[in-house]
């Protein structure tokens, strides 16, 4: 029933069967926005049906099969959850580049709707804690930024990226360029928001604890939360290809088709790079080259 392995397949690929987004995630930080869903889609064999998982990036993302379901079991949605729960529990291995599913506590999170037929909202909050890296994670340091920061994710990546600069160069082993580097960095994003906020010890590290699941689901799912995280996602997409100096592998136009062909809206139907650079003040690369 379940087996996890990558697929390659194009966008028209992905439209040319019937699908459904069962629910996603996105996590904005400083390594550069992504989005994840997990869904199901009608198969070669007409009575099953397909459960994957899409990690998507703007220098391109993985998809994989997580399993099969009988389209006409009586326990159907058992079995999708299932499915689920076992691709959930995974550590990377093999050729899972992209896998644990869950490789980080998600910025927010969009639930399945209240009368969606076979995952709750529940049973999303269930799989996404109950994921290694979740329960694993540095629930001190989670806290302290959620609370802080909750969905101004420009500010709180300007902190990070500090913080993941003070600790580096506290490594004695930094070779002289290593560490011009860092202080290139340093000078280079000074500016940002957050970037000073920095203090050390602002937090003390601490496990998961009781309480720490329900006070995060309520707040990343809130729609309100949510909406400002898509909002800042496609911004931060956009915006991340504007700068890049390689061909994007998928565009926001991608993942947002990708998504509306599995019946799922994110965002306003208007919304496109070119409205989104402007609405940063950014001029479109295309339109301003040469023929």
């Amino acid at each position: 029933m379940y087996g996890i392995f990558k697929v390659r397949r194009t966008e028209n690929q992905w439209c040319q069967q019937v699908g459904g987004i069962l629910f996603i995630w996105g996590i904005l930080n400083p390594n550069g926005p992504t989005l994840s869903c997990v869904g199901m889609r009608d198969c070669a064999d007409p009575r099953q049906v397909e459960v994957f998982y899409r990690w998507l990036h703007f220098l391109g993302g993985e998809s994989f099969v997580l399993g099969f379901v009988d389209k006409q079991a009586e326990n159907f949605s058992d079995q999708v959850l299932e499915v689920l729960r076992y691709a959930f529990a995974q550590r990377a291995g093999g050729n899972r580049q992209r896998f644990p599913i869950v490789s980080c506590v998600p910025s927010f999170v969009k639930p399945p709707e209240a009368d969606a037929p076979n995952v709750s909202d529940n049973d999303a909050r269930d799989l996404i804690a109950g994921s290694p890296i979740f329960r694993e994670a540095d629930w001190g340091r989670e806290t302290y930024y959620l609370r802080k920061y909750g969905g101004d994710f420009f500010a709180r990546a300007g902190e990070q990226t500090r913080a993941a600069l003070e600790e580096a160069a506290r490594d004695p082993s930094l070779a002289e360029d290593q560490r011009q580097f860092l202080n290139f960095t340093r000078r280079l994003r000074e500016n940002a928001p957050g970037f000073q906020d920095w203090r050390p010890d602002q937090y003390g590290s601490r496990p998961l604890a009781d309480g720490d699941v329900a006070s995060w689901w309520g707040t990343v799912t809130d729609p309100e939360f949510t909406a400002n995280g898509l909002s800042l996602l496609a911004h931060m997409w956009v915006g991340a290809i504007h700068q890049a100096t390689m061909e994007p592998l998928e565009t926001f136009e991608t993942v947002k088709e990708f998504l509306q062909s599995q019946q799922y809206e994110c965002w306003p139907e208007e919304w496109n790079s070119r409205l989104i650079l402007k609405r940063m003040g950014l001029s479109d690369k295309k339109s301003t080259e040469s023929p």
